[in-house]
């Protein structure tokens, strides 16, 4: 008997529903397309998933029970360059080798430092060029591969600001070290009293610091795709290492800000707790 499964022709199909392929799914299904959304994991829901589970302060830091089972394939580890490098078949204490799983990745947990790549970095090699002469890198890093962005922050910007948008970013205009034609969709969080000092310190000095920007939510938010955003609420069971789930739904991810509003279409079909072994490709078109 054929185990083949058919399922009805779409126009994209994104493997992976974590940080970037969960926005690309939910963008393309508002747009109109027909997407299949294909993740190796479940569907994390914040308000059932996470309110209690997640102060299982053992099953989440040290088993990482939100993270990706290693029955499922694992990933190899020394602790230098003359150690075989074995499979990890637990998780162990200062090992951080996992994986996000499941819809919304490992955005899941982390921290929520964000910010943007400034217009310096997508110039780099030219810049350094310009600045310290054409040689200066081929001297200083002989086997240097460094090369330029296909395209600059300018012409990048105006995705920034779709992406931060859709993620309720919280934070300040850090121009003109990286110019910002808008703001932050949030504004920053409150500063702490350590924060305090040193920002008073730093400008004492002459210089311009700018709070840290994050990706949990510093207040109530609707963003484009008209999925309602949880404020932080400060419990202090955020991050560690980065380990703990956020149960208010505060924290962004593509689960908690996007994926259901592509759902919400009609557009986009998820395929859930489904790993991808192989992709058949037809010799002639490469398709």
């Amino acid at each position: 008997m054929s185990t083949v499964i058919t399922e009805p022709a779409v126009d994209v199909v994104v493997m992976g529903l974590g940080m970037m392929g969960g926005v690309v799914a939910t963008q393309l299904a508002v747009d109109g397309y027909k997407v299949a959304g294909i993740d190796k994991g479940p569907f994390w829901e914040y308000s059932t998933d996470f309110a209690q589970t997640k102060y299982d302060e053992w099953g989440t830091t040290i088993m990482k029970k939100f993270d990706h089972p290693l029955p499922l394939f694992s990933t190899t580890m020394r602790n230098n360059i003359n150690q075989f490098a074995l499979p990890i078949r637990r998780y162990t204490v200062s090992q951080f080798p996992a994986n996000g799983h499941g819809v919304g990745g490992a955005a899941h947990h982390y921290s929520g430092g964000m910010g943007r790549t400034g217009p310096w970095n997508y110039t780099e090699a030219s810049s350094t060029a310009s600045r310290y002469g054409p040689n200066f890198l081929a001297n200083t890093v002989p086997n240097a591969d460094l090369f330029d962005w296909p395209y600059t922050y300018a012409e990048q910007e105006a995705y920034y600001i779709e992406w931060e948008k859709a993620m309720g970013l919280s934070g300040t205009n850090q121009g003109p070290l990286c110019p910002m034609s808008e703001n932050y969709p949030l504004p920053a969080h409150p500063s702490t009293p350590v924060g305090t000092v040193f920002q008073t310190a730093m400008e004492a000095l002459g210089y311009t610091p700018y709070p840290s920007v994050s990706a949990l939510a510093s207040a109530p938010y609707m963003n484009q795709y008209g999925v309602a955003v949880n404020a932080c609420v400060y419990d202090g069971w955020c991050s560690c290492s980065p380990c703990y789930p956020c149960e208010t739904g505060a924290k962004a991810n593509t689960a908690a800000r996007a994926v259901t509003a592509g759902v919400a279409t009609g557009k986009l079909s998820l395929a859930l707790n489904s790993y991808i072994f192989r992709i058949n490709t037809n010799p002639t078109t490469g398709l």
